[in-house]
């Protein structure tokens, strides 16, 4: 992320700032992206183009690693090999919810594509993604092309086998029962509500920068 001697700047592909930053941002996309609109009726209902992400996986996985750098350089907290994949984790598992973009595109890219319809007939795309994400649910929770046919899944369902099996893996890696009654704990029912909690000095619903930094680890 560029440093920013302003209020304005642009995260994660979003405009933050005044209204006049905004609207010259939202214009400034759109100009780019009007000849793509004007040749998108060239493209025939039975040739979609698409891609699989696989063919973006090492780029998506550079990038994931620059939202790990900055979540160290904010937070001050360098955490472990292990911790980091607890952070993957939505609140309700106990994580923080930075998704690895690596890990849930074929879980984005086979609901999108089933939800669409194209992924009736042939279509090794979708096979592709299938395989990988069989490769990282394992096979008790597999799944098949046949399957996405009969009910088209929605991406939160593939994303849930996904956290289930890191879960089930951060309680096999557990070095003790303290670790594991630690997983239990965070990821129990409203124990991370406070990740969503808006700051409030009023209420006393803020904490201290040590104290945040405490409570993220």
């Amino acid at each position: 992320m560029k440093r920013s001697n302003t209020a304005n700047l642009v995260l994660l592909g979003a405009p933050i700032g005044d209204l006049i930053f905004c609207a010259k941002f939202i214009s400034s996309l759109r100009s780019k992206i009007s000849d793509l609109l004007s040749r998108l009726h060239q493209i025939g209902p039975k040739d979609p183009q698409i891609n699989s992400p696989s063919l973006v996986a090492e780029a998506l996985s550079f990038f994931y690693s620059d939202i790990r750098r900055c979540f160290t350089e904010c937070t001050s907290v360098d955490v472990s090999e292990i911790a980091w994949h607890q952070a993957q984790l939505s609140p309700s598992r106990g994580g923080l919810g930075l998704r690895s973009l690596y890990h849930h595109s074929s879980a984005c890219f086979i609901a999108s594509i089933s939800q669409s319809g194209i992924a009736l007939g042939e279509n090794h795309h979708l096979e592709q993604s299938i395989d990988d994400l069989n490769h990282i649910i394992g096979e008790s929770e597999a799944i098949s092309v046949q399957d996405i046919l009969d009910a088209p899944p929605h991406q939160r369902n593939l994303s849930s086998k996904i956290e289930d099996h890191q879960l089930r893996m951060l309680f096999d890696l557990a070095s003790s029962p303290a670790q594991r009654a630690r997983l239990l704990s965070v990821s129990s029912p409203h124990a991370s509500a406070w990740l969503s909690v808006m700051p409030t000095l009023q209420l006393i619903l803020h904490l201290e920068p040590p104290e945040f930094q405490v409570a993220l680890k």
